[in-house]
């Protein structure tokens, strides 16, 4: 299961790619996963967010970490990607890790992956997100 949110469409673009080179046709926005009916059974989940520096979360996807039925998805694997326009703020890179990992932990989900942190602008390393793909991909969850 892939679940992103986006404001500008990049990390659509981004969840859309790595969820076709890992074989995943369960794509989510943030908001229609929190109103859908909670998928039981699920073996991993990667999450997309935007982020707007500093540790800020998109609105949709920190109503999805806040009220989502993460226990439902306990032993699930899971990875994180944050996009974003860093110059200018202090906590660069990686800000939101902390903050989404320790939730889906806490609910008893297990990182498949280092998290990824891009600054998509003004253009999105498709390399790095390829090989973030691969790792990914590596995982015996995914495989099987």
């Amino acid at each position: 299961m892939v679940i992103f949110s986006t404001i500008g469409g990049t990390t659509r673009k981004v969840a859309q790619r790595v969820a076709g080179r890992i074989g995943d046709d369960v794509l989510l926005d943030a908001g229609e996963a929190l109103s859908s009916p909670v998928l039981r059974g699920v073996a991993h989940v990667l999450l997309f967010s935007p982020t707007y520096g500093d540790e800020e979360l998109e609105e949709s996807f920190e109503r999805l970490l806040l009220h989502y039925d993460w226990e439902s998805l306990k032993g699930a694997g899971f990875a994180f990607c944050e996009l974003g326009i860093y110059t200018g703020y202090e906590n660069f890179g990686h800000g939101l890790d902390q903050m989404v990992c320790r939730t889906l932990v806490d609910h008893g989900l297990h990182q498949l992956a280092p998290s990824l942190s891009i600054d998509a602008v003004p253009i999105t390393d498709w390399m790095m997100v390829d090989a973030w793909s691969d790792l990914i991909l590596s995982h015996p969850v995914i495989r099987s």
